[in-house]
């Protein structure tokens, strides 16, 4: 397909995306960041948790969209054996990320969720502490890239961009320091327009450099660009914001490290959990079936966005209440199950069903059968995924970080002793099968902790009906199977949509209010 076009087109699309992500930057970079009210009840509430949520949603899709248009670009031009390699140095950086972060982002929203005044102190350590790690990765990074490099497992040109992902660390990490804060502040309107920015600059310089020939390396020093911008914008409203730096506190540094360890270790884990087995998969069967391997993760990953953005517009709330109204945390939490769940059950349904037409848009017949294969199982991951995304972080909220710490190592022991164990005879099929099981290991202890601090997880209850719509979702799929893929695919989706609001999965009453909090947060 784009060996028709011409590669100035590419070109030029690219650069007006740039150009139109330079415009928005300067346009943030004059805006006031006002802080919300910190009330957890009401239409007030609601409408600034629909804010909260909505824009975040819409700057989501944008960018998510603007992703996917992008990757049906440059998968066709690299092909799965190169976006096996790009796969393999994105993992590797992955894995950093947590250890860059080191939890200190979800810290700095809890601790200035409930002590605002204290900003200015925790942004300052904050800040100084993920430079420092930022700056440690590069060069581990670089040694790991070369490990693999004289394995003869990459080309040197992968320890290229693995290095310009490394030092992206350092901007990306300080971006999310000014990211953390706006949460805490319950303006996560303004992180998300940067993050459409963000988006269009990376996508923007990502198709000039693909056009010019520059292959994965190019998309590399694209998103080290885009991340030194985002983090210079966020950068510049954090310190009107807040005003003059605190001074330096080596005692309470070491404090926030302390704290923050079991909240590093459940991302890391998390992360080890989701990208072991890319390792496992192209140490065991090669870069090729990473590739087809890596197409199916795109749509997972785009699914993973949508709890973290609603759970994120929930957590200041969830961090206030956790510490004086019990009863207010755990409606907060149902709501917010009952809702995911009806999302990831359709979604999952949907896309396992019609994996091959999502792939083949995606990255076109080169990445079939074997990318529809790995994403109709990998999909499944979905409902039991969305449901400890939320409770995980009602955890967090109860001071409950390390139990959640030991819930990942054990998830993330059977992640890896599965993978080691099937993935030699079984390939992408078995990485996306124990993908999807290891979630339910991972939930087993959540519902343990959950019960001992008395949160009720209404799992059963909460899931049965859209189970119930997903069935009817399938048959209705099945009937009009020999209907081109978009006109049945929205037939299915009707169904399901009217048997969640016939079956009650979401209560009018509650659908009335967030459609009016929706309004509301327009208005």
């Amino acid at each position: 397909m784009t060996d028709q076009v011409p590669s100035f087109i590419f070109q030029s699309i690219g650069a007006t995306l740039a150009v139109l992500a330079a415009l928005l930057f300067w346009w943030l970079s004059r805006r006031t960041v006002v802080a919300e009210s910190a009330t957890h009840s009401g239409p007030t509430f609601l409408r600034r948790i629909a804010r909260n949520a909505l824009v975040p949603l819409f700057a989501m899709v944008v960018a998510r969209g603007l992703t996917w248009a992008f990757a049906i670009y440059y998968l066709r031009v690299i092909g799965p054996e190169n976006n096996g390699f790009y796969t393999v140095a994105v993992n590797i950086i992955g894995f950093f990320g947590p250890l860059t972060d080191f939890g200190l982002g979800t810290l700095l929203t809890r601790e200035v969720s409930r002590r605002p005044g204290d900003a200015p102190l925790y942004v300052a350590l904050v800040r100084r502490l993920r430079l420092l790690l930022s700056l440690a990765a590069v060069p581990l990074v670089l040694l790991i890239m070369l490990g693999y490099w004289l394995a003869d497992k990459i080309p040197a040109e992968t320890i290229v961009a693995a290095g310009l992902l490394a030092v992206a660390l350092i901007p990306g990490n300080a971006a999310i320091t000014a990211t953390s804060l706006f949460a805490a502040r319950e303006r996560m309107d303004y992180t998300a327009l940067v993050q459409i920015g963000t988006a269009m600059l990376t996508v923007g310089l990502g198709m000039v450099a693909i056009a010019f020939g520059w292959g994965y390396v190019g998309l590399a020093a694209s998103a080290l660009i885009a991340n030194t911008a985002t983090a210079a914008v966020l950068l510049r409203a954090l310190a009107r914001e807040i005003g003059t730096a605190a001074p330096w506190d080596s005692h309470l540094a070491r404090g926030l490290l302390l704290v923050s360890l079991p909240l590093m270790l459940n991302a890391l884990l998390n992360g080890l959990f989701f990208r072991i087995d890319v390792q496992v998969l192209h140490i065991m069967r090669g870069e090729a079936e990473v590739g087809v391997y890596g197409a199916a993760y795109k749509y997972i990953e785009a699914f993973a966005l949508l709890p973290s953005t609603l759970v994120l517009a929930l957590f200041p709330a969830l961090a206030r209440v956790a510490v004086s109204d019990r009863a207010a945390l755990q409606g907060i939490y149902d709501k917010a199950l009952r809702l995911m769940l009806a999302i990831a059950v359709g979604s999952a349904v949907c896309v396992s069903f019609y994996a091959t037409s999502f792939i083949w848009l995606l990255g076109g017949s080169e990445f079939l059968p074997h990318g529809a294969a790995a994403l109709a199982i990998l999909i499944w991951f979905l409902p039991i995924s969305y449901v400890n995304a939320i409770t995980q972080y009602v955890l967090i909220a109860l001071n409950r970080q390390t139990w959640i710490a030991v819930a990942f190592a054990l998830a993330t022991a059977f992640n890896l002793v599965t993978n080691i164990l099937f993935i030699p005879h079984y390939g992408y099929a078995a990485a996306a099968a124990t993908t999807v099981i290891s979630e339910i290991v991972l939930f087993v202890p959540f519902l343990l902790v959950a019960r001992r601090l008395h949160v009720a997880l209404p799992v059963v209850n909460a899931a049965w009906r859209p189970a119930l719509a997903g069935v009817a979702m399938l048959a209705a799929a099945m009937l009009t199977r020999g209907l081109p893929a978009l006109p049945s695919m929205a037939l299915a989706g009707l169904v399901y949509a009217a048997l969640i609001v016939a079956l009650g999965a979401l209560p009018r009453e509650d659908l009335a209010r967030i459609w009016s909090a929706l309004r509301g947060a327009r208005d």
